[in-house]
């Protein structure tokens, strides 16, 4: 059955940088994400990237991006800041999210929350067992070069648990689908069809039903799979071995409703209301004039009136006139800040020229010999993931795959070292 081709865009690779050489930067593929959208009171949506937990644990403390398509073709790498957000009740739910930032050059699709479908739903949107559900994410031995290719697996629901199953997590909250999951799909989204139904009369004057396929909805994640020895296939009673044996052919699934429970998680909404009111007025600060700027802190200086009074005056936020104020203490001038308001950039704009004559003069050159030229004929010091985002404002990209598909990774969850990385949750 056709999918909507929305599904294959709303979907990303989830891969850790292996090393850099003269051929390019090379990835090692980890696992699928994929983006959902939440309405906000003030019109934009809220973009959140989601994964499962156990792909999100491997990846800590690595240099590791997300892998999307652009528009007009070609990968690009979206290097992230590594802090996911789990449900702060539940260590059982094997789920990950991290606060994004939509950007309008990238060719992906967030799934809205109007098609996350909780349990309590399904029934009221015509969905249970045996209804068709797909998976679609990542195929090791073809993820694409020039484009990422997501692979898409078909089946049913299989069973809707009355009670908690037990996981390599503990018992936890899952669907079971009758799909193949696979390395590489660990994470990905699981959507199902309603099944719709029309009454009608049959040519002997029976009454009938037509069925058919109706809307589509996000079930859940993909955990992993059972698998069994082979040896022991015939077996009722086996035990099973997540880590080899013959893959059963049912997937684990992770409910909807946990992804609603972590981004409703009211600390989550305030820190992404936060980052976005800080891009707003970055980008607003940047559009003030020397001479508004200078007129508004001579005001306050003056004492005409009160800090938010004064900030009605010339009609701008508070915030603004606070930060105003800050950088006049702390810089000694008024002068619009560099990088839209925020730190000073590393890498300045008069110096992105230098960068891309580096990638014209040698445009096999990895983003650490980048980094390396840099250092020595401009005098400044920059990380990769910097070099990465001002290749990506020149439109200049430096993504490569590896040569050989990486060994497939075990969907069901591995067990993982402990880590200081900053993890927002009690799971």
């Amino acid at each position: 059955m056709r999918v909507p081709d929305e599904v294959l865009k709303s979907v990303g690779f989830l891969a850790e940088l292996d090393h850099s050489d003269a051929t390019g930067d090379e990835y090692l593929l980890r696992g699928t994400g994929f983006f959902v959208s939440i309405p906000s009171s003030k019109g934009k949506a809220f973009h959140w990237f989601v994964t499962a937990k156990h792909v999100a644990k491997e990846l800590l403390d690595k240099e590791f991006c997300i892998l999307v398509n652009q528009k007009g073709g070609g990968i690009i790498a979206l290097p992230l800041d590594n802090r996911w957000w789990l449900h702060d009740n539940d260590k059982t739910a094997d789920m990950a999210v991290m606060i994004y930032n939509n950007e309008l050059l990238l060719d992906i699709v967030s799934i809205p929350l109007d098609l996350l479908i909780k349990q309590d739903e399904l029934k009221s949107r015509k969905s249970g067992i045996g209804d068709e559900v797909f998976i679609t994410g990542l195929f090791t031995y073809a993820p694409g070069r020039q484009r990422n290719m997501p692979i898409l697996r078909h089946g049913n629901i299989a069973m809707i648990p009355g009670e908690q199953l037990e996981t390599d997590d503990g018992y936890a909250d899952v669907y079971l689908i009758e799909v193949r999951s696979i390395g590489g799909l660990s994470g990905s989204p699981v959507f199902v069809r309603e099944t719709i139904k029309l009454s009608g009369e049959r040519d002997s004057g029976d009454p009938g039903e037509l069925h058919g396929l109706g809307r589509t909805y996000l079930l859940g994640l993909v955990h992993g799979h059972w698998d069994i020895n082979e040896s022991e296939i015939n077996n009722p009673n086996a035990p099973h071995d997540p880590w080899r044996g013959v893959n059963l052919g049912i997937a684990i699934v992770v409910p909807a409703d946990k992804i609603i429970e972590i981004i409703n998680r009211p600390e989550l909404q305030r820190v992404a209301l936060e980052r976005r009111e800080k891009r707003a007025l970055n980008r607003v600060m940047a559009a003030y004039s020397l001479d508004l700027r200078e007129r508004i802190v001579e005001a306050v200086e003056r004492r005409m009136s009160s800090k938010r009074k004064i900030a009605e005056w010339f009609g701008v936020h508070a915030s603004f006139l606070y930060k105003l104020l800050r950088q006049k203490r702390d810089r000694g001038d008024l002068a619009p800040l560099p990088h839209g308001g925020g730190a000073e950039a590393k890498l300045a704009a008069e110096q992105l020229p230098s960068l891309a004559a580096l990638v014209a003069a040698t445009p096999d050159a990895t983003r650490e010999e980048l980094r390396e030229q840099l250092k020595k004929k401009v005098r400044v010091e920059v990380s990769r993931s910097t070099i990465c985002r001002r290749l990506q404002g020149l439109g200049l990209t430096r993504k490569k795959r590896p040569s050989a598909p990486p060994k497939p990774i075990p969907t069901s969850g591995p067990h993982f070292k402990s880590s200081n990385q900053r993890w927002e949750g009690k799971s």
